[in-house]
């Protein structure tokens, strides 16, 4: 695919009893270009996975780390219940969730 006149490494491709002069070059070219092409990207696209992979593992270690101290008893809870909230203004009451976390 260089401009360099010598170089044949694209017989390798072929049995050793073609003719470079019975082969198209022009398609030969394109084959070898498309090819190229096509391997390129999904190598790139390998790398930018590999990256965010990683980037992933690094945030979960972060995490973990973080959490490590956690204090995980059965004492923790949460209770979700409705609730009559009152206005200030005086006007008929709204409706809404209360939580309560106990330690």
């Amino acid at each position: 695919m260089d401009n360099d006149p010598d170089t044949r490494s694209y017989m390798n491709f072929f049995p050793r009893t073609t003719q470079e002069s019975s082969l198209d070059k022009t398609w030969l070219q394109n084959v070898l270009k498309r090819k190229r092409d096509y391997y390129r990207r999904y190598r790139d696209i390998c790398i930018a996975a590999m990256v965010g992979v990683y980037i992933l593992n690094i945030v979960d270690a972060y995490v973990d780390a973080s959490l490590s101290h956690f204090d995980i008893s059965p004492d923790l809870s949460m209770d979700v219940a409705p609730a009559m909230l009152e206005q200030p203004t005086g006007k008929r009451p709204t409706l809404g969730l209360q939580c309560a976390i106990n330690f």
